[in-house]
């Protein structure tokens, strides 16, 4: 798995020249690139369906503020693990949703990268989301560890600091691309 990340990644940096790609993996799975054929369409309508998606699967400001605060407030004693469970359960379902989304979407030459990149965002993000879900519901509460006896608080914080530098690079990714095919439309952001 790691091998192939660093050829994915390796690949991602020859083909990009954002430069903080080259401090971030940046890589999809081949199988997520291989999931439908290229469609003809112009890269300003593919960049409208993709607007469509970010703009219909994008964290509020809101839900940022109580996800950053989760691990902090889960040694808490009136800690609401209710409301965290459904607050981490929707937005792990809108990631997944959000990958959905952009896999129906026509797939082009001009925008693979950009598609392969948040096809990954999306769902490692769902995963980190999952991983707190985990973590919550666990007895040993900040103390619980993965199957080789890691901690994961420590590894959600690192996966997360992680998943900042791929979207902050994706953003330049989004804006080279759209600036390379003339597509005057604003990026979202996340």
């Amino acid at each position: 798995m790691i091998k192939n990340l660093r050829s994915l990644a390796a690949l991602a940096l020859v083909a990009c020249s954002v430069p903080m790609i080259q401090s971030v993996v940046l890589a999809a799975p081949q199988t997520v690139a291989q999931r439908a054929p290229i469609a003809p369409v112009t890269v300003g309508q593919w960049f409208t369906k993709f607007d469509q998606v970010m703009h219909t699967n994008i964290i509020t400001m809101q839900e940022k503020e109580q996800c950053d605060g989760l691990l902090a407030q889960a040694i808490m004693p009136n800690f609401d693990k209710g409301t965290a469970r459904t607050l981490l359960s929707g937005l792990s379902g809108r990631y997944v949703r959000a990958s959905q989304m952009l896999d129906a979407m026509p797939k082009m030459a001009q925008t693979k990268q950009l598609y392969e990149g948040y096809a990954w965002y999306y769902l490692e993000t769902s995963k980190l989301f999952q991983t707190y879900l985990k973590l919550i519901d666990n007895p040993m509460g900040l103390a619980a560890t993965d199957e080789s006896g890691q901690l994961l608080a420590p590894q959600l914080v690192q996966k997360k600091e992680q998943l900042i530098k791929v979207r902050e690079a994706l953003i330049a990714l989004d804006q080279k691309v759209r600036n390379e095919n003339g597509v005057t439309t604003p990026a979202i952001g996340m």
